[in-house]
């Protein structure tokens, strides 16, 4: 299972694993309109992860991969979802 919700300061993934011995984290990739897809995270060990680089109405696919301790990769886990018109932009002033 893998969610995603807007906000405003970007999208927050939440998702669901089966528990293994050898289990190393968690790869979270991106892509913009089904292109070549980024990893944004790696090794990250908690069950969510917020994108705070996505842009304000901006469609994004997710796709979250289990690593284990030899970094094998898991099949991805994929969701779309699109920044929130209101996403808060930081201003560097």
């Amino acid at each position: 299972d893998l969610t995603a919700e807007p906000d405003l300061d970007g999208i927050m993934l939440t998702w669901s694993a089966v528990p293994v011995d050898d289990q190393d984290g968690f790869v979270i990739q991106r892509s913009e309109n089904r292109e070549g897809k980024i990893e944004i995270a790696f090794g990250v060990q908690d069950m969510h992860y917020k994108d705070i680089s996505a842009e304000a109405n901006v469609s994004y696919e997710y796709s979250v991969v289990a690593l284990d301790t030899s970094k094998n990769r898991s099949a991805a886990t994929t969701i779309t979802i699109t920044a929130a018109e209101n996403r808060r932009v930081e201003d560097d002033h």
